[in-house]
C-alpha cells in the first residue's frame, strides 16, 4: 500500500478543505499553541534546526488548512 492511500475497506467521508493565510492562519497558530503549548514550540524549533542544517528553504506552517465535514 502506498503512503497516503486509504486502506481497503476504510470508510469514505465527504469533506471540503480550504487553504488559509493571514488572520485565519494566525488563529490556527494560537489554537495549536493553546492546545499543545511547549510541544508545539519545540516542534517548530526542531524543524527550523533541521532545515538550517540541511540548508533548505522549506517553509514552516506558512499555510493552514480548514477541513469542514458536512
Amino acid at each position: 500500500m502506498r503512503a497516503g492511500s486509504p486502506r481497503p475497506g476504510a470508510a469514505v467521508t465527504e469533506a471540503t478543505a480550504e487553504l488559509v493565510t493571514g488572520p485565519e492562519l494566525d488563529q490556527i497558530r494560537r489554537s495549536v499553541i493553546a492546545k499543545y503549548g511547549l510541544a508545539a514550540k519545540i516542534s517548530k524549533a526542531a524543524f527550523s534546526a533541521i532545515r538550517t542544517l540541511k540548508r533548505q528553504r522549506i517553509p514552516y506552517a506558512d499555510r493552514g488548512v480548514i477541513i469542514t465535514l458536512p
